[in-house]
């Protein structure tokens, strides 16, 4: 069927009785047609042949478009037909690229949705799995620090530029923590590229221009008794943490963490639970007379779960200001005499190195010491550390109470402590 398409034309066309659609050809341009559906609608198109085989190219809806516009797209496509070119295989490409166009966009803002934030969280929940408490952490934490101003980005666009950059700015003020935030971060991002979550890892190549040192620091007998004295000038709950640490010689996150609940009733014992213990397995300490002292002057509030803080919910924090009140305290006690004394460059840490130091010195064995300490390799290792499974609980528990009298020793005759310097020994 052909006419001239016009308006009048168009709005009196209707599909046969018994039939889907027709086709209706334009008189003026050859292949221009509209299709007529049953149910009314109407589309513009063109018809024409190339390779041999007849294509048909829609042009719009009636109604969307007017025969009109219509026309002038029927021309235009003609055009590209003389000239050698398939306008429906054009169309389709166009369609195509639009679509993979749509999907890069797409795609693009999840990448950016996943941001370093994000990647910390899912290695925390998915790639720690399996780790230790205290790993699982301090590790994300320490990664947020050093990508602070990074944590709103997304993880593909971090650069290795900016990784080290990050790592030197930290290690001007921290580079113990620089070195390993930058070796947690290098795992982090490691695990995020091996899954395809971002396109490589920006710390791959980062370098540390210091290297961290094992400490070798001891304090000497006036250095410890000074500490306990100045620690004795503090309020609590710092007094009883920076005391606890040299009584017990265990690390400092433990003691700040410690519960009431992990406390024996007559504080004669301290179980540190493996899922606060560094190396994941739970670890029994001796309290020995001054440390029972301690905790029992604490007061404990209802419902109380930790035995050192200062919200009353959560554990004590904030240990480089405290450390900070507690070397006042000593630089006070020494006077003018401070010039001529060694620098208070020791830490909370080195109370255990000092510790088993002098209980060597007493002639207390070495993987006593290791006990002590809750280290995963002690002094007896190989195949004798598959048999040997003592805990050696009766020494370790008379080592703690020399080590108690030996700190009070040293603390004796100058500023008094709230601890009487009697010790009873057990054993």
């Amino acid at each position: 069927m052909k006419q001239k398409l016009t308006i009048a034309v168009l709005d009196a066309l209707v599909c046969p009785e018994g039939k889907p659609d027709c086709l209706v050809f334009d008189t003026e341009i050859t292949g221009f047609a509209v299709r007529v559906s049953k149910t009314g609608s109407k589309r513009f198109l063109l018809q024409f042949t190339r390779g041999g085989r007849t294509k048909r190219l829609v042009l719009g809806r009636y109604g969307e478009i007017t025969v009109y516009e219509a026309r002038k797209k029927a021309l235009v496509a003609l055009g590209e037909v003389v000239d050698g070119r398939d306008p429906v295989s054009a169309r389709k490409a166009r369609q195509a690229a639009m679509l993979a166009e749509e999907a890069t966009r797409k795609r693009a803002a999840e990448e950016d949705a996943f941001t370093v934030k994000r990647l910390l969280d899912a290695w925390a929940d998915i790639g720690l799995k399996g780790a230790g408490a205290r790993h699982q952490r301090e590790s994300p934490r320490a990664i947020s620090k050093l990508l602070q101003k990074h944590l709103a980005a997304p993880a593909r666009a971090l650069t290795p530029g900016q990784a080290q950059r990050a790592v030197d700015d930290l290690a001007v003020t921290a580079p113990v923590m620089a070195t390993r935030a930058r070796n947690y971060a290098k795992a982090a991002f490691a695990w995020a590229a091996r899954r395809k979550l971002i396109p490589g890892n920006p710390f791959a190549e980062t370098e540390i221009q210091h290297r961290e040192k094992s400490r070798e620091r001891v304090l000497t007998d006036a250095e410890l008794g000074e500490a306990w004295r100045a620690a004795g000038e503090l309020a609590n709950p710092w007094r009883a943490y920076f005391r606890l640490c040299i009584l017990t010689l265990q690390r400092r996150g433990e003691v700040a963490e410690m519960q009431w609940k992990e406390l024996s009733a007559d504080f004669s014992v301290w179980t540190v639970p493996a899922e606060r213990a560094k190396n994941g397995k739970a670890h029994i300490v001796h309290l020995a007379e001054p440390a029972r002292a301690i905790l029992q002057k604490i007061p404990r509030g209802e419902n109380a779960k930790y035995v050192l803080t200062t919200t009353g919910t959560g554990p004590i924090n904030s240990f480089t200001r405290a450390k900070q009140w507690l070397d006042a305290k000593i630089l006070l006690e020494r006077g003018e005499a401070a010039r001529d004394m060694p620098a208070l460059d020791w830490t909370v840490h080195d109370f255990r190195r000092t510790g088993v130091t002098v209980l060597a010195g007493m002639g207390f064995p070495i993987h006593v010491a290791g006990k002590l300490l809750n280290h995963v390799q002690g002094a007896i290792r190989g195949v004798a550390a598959v048999y040997q499974r003592a805990e050696f609980l009766p020494e370790r528990a008379r080592a703690l109470d020399a080590w108690a009298a030996y700190v009070l020793r040293q603390a004796d005759g100058k500023a008094a402590g709230e601890e009487s310097n009697v010790v009873r020994m057990t054993g």
